[in-house]
């Protein structure tokens, strides 16, 4: 090695050892200094070092309510939108005190405050349109607005949420094999042999996907023209199915509205809801479309209501075989 060589490695060493000694140091005080910082319960002087002047601030046009406020989908969207507003209060439902007067109480204060706030909001956006209002389940307002002003309105106070309004449809082609039922048909298991009572409206039997003829004129021999008409206490030679293999109505097309009960042998549908749920069950699209249905017509065909008397009537009567 010449002398050249032996000053640059001299130089290099000098330069190792410094930082070495530097590092050493550096580490030893810091360790004295958090070792200290223990006993009397402070923060480090070599972390407080470290503390920013002021807190790093991630900048949104519009700012942080249009962040967390205004759902992603609706910050580029375009012409108008209808939307759900939902509001900071509680809904009239999320208190303790679920008395019935405690809670009309809290709705009605829940409208005062949605009514201000639409107020408000018209404010900024005059060709606002209410579409619905909710205060029991759920504080929140329907609006239909221009999409330019979305971000404005994330502005108020009482908003905690701006999101768009799904709708959705009834479709036995997702949810049969969303919940695994096609699967289960395909290895040959679709309900046959299996007897299921739908406790409820009564069921469409003139309908296609309940072995009916499915058309207008066969419904209109099936339930006539009207509440009361004769067709609706009888079967008329199309009751039953292949798939509704019998049935019985056990409240009739009057109750509660119109009349008391009057129990008929014909389970035909006014309301719909049974049908609905028959078709689901074992419809031609169904979970088990091979299942025997049985029609069982213990809810009113003119109102909401349920016979607790033909509840009973039903859960206990003994469904005769397929014909």
């Amino acid at each position: 090695m010449n002398s050249n060589q032996s000053r640059r490695w001299s130089s290099v060493g000098s330069v190792l050892l410094g930082f070495t000694l530097s590092v050493t140091s550096l580490s030893v005080a810091t360790a004295q200094d958090r070792t200290a910082a223990r006993g009397n319960g402070t923060v480090p002087a070599s972390i407080a070092a470290r503390k920013l002047d002021a807190p790093i601030q991630a900048e949104l046009a519009g700012g942080k309510d249009l962040l967390f406020k205004l759902a992603p989908s609706l910050r580029n969207s375009a012409g108008r939108n209808q939307v759900i507003v939902r509001l900071q209060s509680p809904a009239a439902a999320e208190y303790d005190d679920d008395s019935a007067s405690a809670r009309m109480s809290r709705k009605v204060n829940i409208q005062s405050e949605q009514t201000a706030l639409i107020s408000r909001l018209r404010a900024k956006a005059p060709d606002l349109k209410v579409i619905a209002q909710t205060q029991l389940v759920l504080n929140a307002v329907f609006i239909e607005v221009d999409s330019a002003v979305l971000p404005a309105l994330t502005e108020d106070a009482a908003v905690t949420r701006v999101a768009p309004i799904g709708d959705y449809e009834i479709d036995l082609s997702e949810t049969v094999p969303y919940i695994g039922a096609a699967a289960v048909q395909a290895n040959g298991i679709d309900g046959s042999g299996v007897k299921v009572a739908i406790l409820d409206s009564g069921i469409d039997y003139t309908h296609a996907n309940m072995g009916g003829a499915g058309t207008l004129d066969a419904y209109a021999a099936a339930w006539g023209v009207g509440v009361g008409d004769p067709t609706q206490t009888t079967r008329d030679g199309l009751f039953p199915t292949a798939t509704v293999v019998d049935g019985y109505d056990f409240v009739g097309e009057l109750w509660p509205t119109f009349g008391p009960l009057l129990p008929d042998e014909d389970p035909i549908d006014f309301q719909g809801h049974g049908s609905h749920v028959a078709d689901i069950t074992a419809g031609e699209n169904g979970v088990a479309p091979g299942a025997d249905l049985y029609a069982v017509k213990v809810c009113s065909a003119v109102a909401t209501s349920c016979s607790g008397i033909a509840l009973i009537q039903g859960t206990t009567s003994q469904p005769r075989s397929r014909p």
